[in-house]
C-alpha cells in the first residue's frame, strides 16, 4: 500500500467535492453571468446608448451628460461588487483544500525526518 498516493487520492477526491459544494451553495454560474453583464452594461453605458431586443422603444441615449456620469458611477458600482462577489467565492472555494494539502505535505515531511535511514547492502 502507498499511504502518499492514497493521501493525495483522498485529498483530491474531498477537494473537488468541497469545491463543487460551494460553487453550488453560492451560484457561481449566476456570479459569473453577472459579472458578464455587468461588463456588458458597463461598455453600452461609456458608449451613451443602452439597447434592448425585446423592448425597442427602450433604446434611447441619454440627453443629459449628468444623466450618463450617473449611469457610469452606477455601472462601475455594480460591476466592482460583482468582482468582490466572486473573488469571495473563489477564495472559500480554493483555500481551504491548498491549506490541507499544504498542512498535509508539511506532516509528511516532519515524519519523513524521523525514520532512521539504513544504508542498502550489496549482496
Amino acid at each position: 500500500m502507498n499511504w502518499k498516493r492514497g493521501f493525495i487520492r483522498t485529498w483530491l477526491v474531498l477537494s473537488t467535492v468541497w469545491v463543487a459544494l460551494v460553487f453550488v451553495q453560492l451560484d457561481l454560474i449566476a456570479a459569473a453571468k453577472g459579472v458578464l453583464e455587468g461588463k456588458a452594461t458597463v461598455l453600452e453605458t461609456l458608449k451613451g446608448v443602452t439597447f434592448d431586443d425585446l423592448i425597442p422603444s427602450e433604446n434611447k441615449r441619454p440627453e443629459n451628460p449628468f444623466e450618463v456620469e450617473l449611469l457610469n458611477r452606477q455601472a462601475d458600482a455594480i460591476l466592482n461588487a460583482r468582482k468582490r462577489r466572486l473573488f469571495h467565492i473563489f477564495k472559500v472555494a480554493f483555500l481551504p483544500p491548498l491549506g490541507f494539502l499544504a498542512a498535509g505535505l508539511c506532516v509528511s515531511w516532519i515524519i519523513r525526518g524521523f525514520r532512521s535511514e539504513t544504508p542498502k547492502q550489496l549482496d
